[in-house]
């Protein structure tokens, strides 16, 4: 299997640092195999063949970094601590990305449509096809969201006026009003048929199931440009795919967004045309995570930078050590050179989500490329939204067993 477009000692920012341990070819290709084969179909093997064949890929995983942390013994000490905590959270993430590809279909019913149900299954095409479908709550919808959400702008606002800009100080996703937005909006998916769209696609029932409110200003620069190696402008930045592959997202709009108010952005087809193999895929989704908590050996080590740890060049030092075959940053807008053939490409499939408020994008954001919030005036009030399995209610036959054996158990204690 091939890798990503993406070769990162053509940058600037990454060329000085050459140093490349050697590749344990034959672990990469075997663990890309069974990750594809997984990934396809590991929802109709036999419990028994899921078991074995995680242990057997997970294996495959240890065995690719420990052939790198034992080519790594005569560097420095902290390379081999970037390369043990890359190796814990990859591992941890594989577990889940396994969790899902196992799961196995459930039905699922409509309630309460007031649209046709082909609506619903028009977006869940549009979801299997694109990645993302676009759609607008309903007027009144929107009065009461807005409505929820404004006592908290206001205090964005006010922190915004005092310099604190970054994107934390500036988002929130807990509390009683988040609560209620949530009540709100799931409602209004559900009736809709945003949720059931949701369910086809993951092949299990949806819903919302947790929400960010965000406040986006044009004073704000968490999304600027760390590397400074060229003079040209980044026109990518902030390109990027999410983490979790169970989590599907929606971006809703609570004020108009216009080109220039950080509108929401789709990149067509974007991870296909960079390509990144299993394995890249993998570590890509979760490399920005070493160094970053504050019990890490590394935490004092490396420069921070909200979502761009690649800013440190120690950072970048370590990253370089990675053989080519497993080098990828989920978040690589930074990444892209400027007037690059890439570059040009990227921003041809760039789809601008321009919409008045209430609009929104349903969308996949572990398999599309999207971006957005990056504002050159104005202000942007937007929702992250959640989508999580529906909690499953056992069967009367199921309960009826799960009594029957708890009375068993019961009698043999005594």
């Amino acid at each position: 299997m091939g890798g990503s477009l993406l070769k990162y000692h053509e940058h600037k920012a990454f060329s000085p640092f050459s140093n490349k341990l050697p590749t344990p070819s034959q672990f990469i290709e075997e663990f890309n195999t069974y990750y594809t084969f997984l990934e396809k179909s590991g929802k109709f093997l036999e419990s028994y063949d899921q078991k074995k064949l995680s242990g057997t890929i997970k294996e495959l995983l240890n065995h690719i970094f420990q052939d790198l942390i034992d080519s790594s013994a005569s560097e420095k000490n902290e390379l081999q601590h970037f390369l043990k905590e890359l190796y814990l959270y990859s591992d941890q993430l594989l577990d889940r990305d396994l969790k899902n590809f196992f799961l196995k279909p459930k039905s699922f019913h409509a309630q309460k449509l007031v649209i046709p149900s082909c609506q619903a299954m028009e977006w869940a095409n549009c979801l299997f096809s694109d990645r993302y479908f676009t759609g607008k709550i309903s007027c009144q919808t929107l009065k009461t969201l807005q409505s929820v959400v404004q006592p908290i702008i206001e205090d964005f606002r006010y922190r915004a006026l005092k310099g604190n800009t970054k994107r934390e100080n500036l988002s929130i996703n807990d509390g009683h009003e988040v609560q209620e937005l949530v009540k709100i909006i799931n409602s209004e998916f559900e009736e809709s048929g945003v949720n059931l769209a949701i369910s086809s696609y993951h092949s299990c029932p949806m819903k919302v199931g947790g929400l960010a409110v965000e406040l986006s200003v044009e004073n704000a620069n968490w999304w600027n440009d760390s590397y400074g190696v060229y003079n040209e402008g980044i026109n990518t930045i902030y390109m990027h795919t999410d983490e979790s592959l169970s989590v599907p997202k929606a971006i809703v709009y609570l004020t108009d967004v216009s080109e220039k108010n950080g509108p929401f952005s789709v990149i067509n087809h974007g991870l296909e045309y960079l390509s990144p193999s299993p394995i890249q895929f993998l570590l890509g989704r979760i490399i920005g995570c070493v160094g970053r908590n504050k019990s890490s050996s590394l935490y004092d080590y490396y420069q921070h930078h909200y979502h761009k740890t690649f800013g440190c060049p120690k950072y970048r030092e370590h990253f370089m050590y990675l053989p080519e075959d497993i080098q990828y940053n989920s978040h690589f807008g930074w990444d892209i050179i400027p007037s690059s053939f890439i570059e040009k490409e990227l921003l041809d499939q760039e789809n601008i989500q321009i919409g008045d408020a209430g609009s929104y994008t349903v969308f996949d954001g572990s398999r599309l490329v999207h971006r957005g919030g990056l504002l050159k005036e104005g202000e942007r009030i937007a929702l992250q939204v959640c989508f999580v399995p529906v909690p499953t209610v056992p069967t009367l036959k199921a309960r009826i067993i799960n009594r029957v054996k708890s009375k068993f158990n019961t009698s043999l204690i005594k």
